[in-house]
């Protein structure tokens, strides 16, 4: 089954605080707990410290896409193995 492209718009300043915290606490949870979104943190992060901010919310906005398409999609959360 195909699915139809959406856009998902990025994690902006001027949008919701409220979701944004809670995208971001749920981007650290995910960076201690699963093995596929820290390695997607480490890839943003590219072992610099000054850059922990910035993969903090590309990890958020990554969580945001993947929670779109498993909606979308009717899927369950699966790790990579």
């Amino acid at each position: 089954m195909e699915v139809p492209f959406v856009a998902v718009p990025i994690i902006r300043p001027y949008y919701s605080g409220t979701a944004r915290k809670y995208l971001v606490e749920a981007a650290w949870q995910g960076v201690y707990r699963s093995p596929t979104i820290r390695a997607y943190f480490e890839r943003v992060l590219r072992g610099k410290k000054e850059r922990r901010k910035i993969a903090l919310v590309a990890t958020a906005h990554y969580l945001l896409r993947c929670m779109h398409a498993m909606l979308v999609s009717g899927a369950f959360w699966r790790e990579a193995a």
